[in-house]
């Protein structure tokens, strides 16, 4: 009876691997943020189409870089990051217009220094799926290829982001042919953790559990 416990305990211990590994080994979240609404998202029948939709910010981990000059009291700038997308041709850009800025003085919006010129892609991708939601929310999941200065600024690797999710809110999804003006838009980047780093973790878990099963 005893053995048979030891022996559910183990399978539980490497389901968990699997299960836990994906979200906990190397994980990490860039956000594009959007202040001011704008762009809008189009619809044929089948397919979506997002046009000019607008960001001001990248941030990582408390570090941001901007799509321009921030304005005085807003934190928005006066000029903006871009995305289009077309779920159609599995087509998807941000493009800066006037470049990527960071702060030289945190406390002082008005000590920026560029990072690189523009107009200038920082995210390029691949649309994989999308799917409705609510009837106000589309969803656009793929792959992705960042801009190697705004990664480099934020310490990280190129090789760490393969993942997108991204979020189109309009006041009511358009019907076939027609247009709708943006409410709000979110891009959350989600690094995937490296097969070989979740196979590590995977055999750790496993080697605990052995250790538990041979003091059983």
């Amino acid at each position: 009876m005893r053995s048979k416990f030891v022996m559910f305990g183990f399978g539980a211990l490497v389901a968990l691997a699997v299960l836990v590994a994906p979200t906990r080994v190397n994980a990490a979240v860039i956000i594009f943020d959007q202040v001011n609404h704008a762009g809008t998202l189009s619809f044929d029948g089948s397919d979506y189409e997002g046009s000019e939709i607008v960001f001001e910010s990248i941030t990582y981990e408390g570090s941001s870089l901007y799509c321009g000059t921030p304005a005085l009291g807003g934190g928005t700038t006066d000029t903006k990051c871009y995305l289009n997308f077309n779920t159609a041709t599995g087509e998807f850009t941000v493009t800066a217009e006037d470049g990527l800025y960071y702060l030289t003085d945190p406390t002082d919006i008005t000590t920026l220094t560029q990072l690189v010129g523009g107009p200038v892609d920082i995210l390029t991708g691949e649309i994989n799926s999308f799917a409705t939601f609510f009837g106000t929310n589309l969803n656009i999941e793929g792959t992705d290829t960042k801009l190697a200065e705004m990664l480099e600024y934020f310490g990280l690797s190129a090789e760490d982001w393969t993942f997108l999710n991204t979020e189109i809110v309009t006041s009511g999804l358009p019907g076939a042919y027609e247009t709708a003006d943006v409410d709000n838009a979110d891009i959350v980047n989600t690094s995937v953790p490296e097969p070989g780093l979740l196979a590590l973790f995977g055999l750790g878990l496993v080697g605990v559990g052995r250790r538990l099963a041979r003091r059983k």
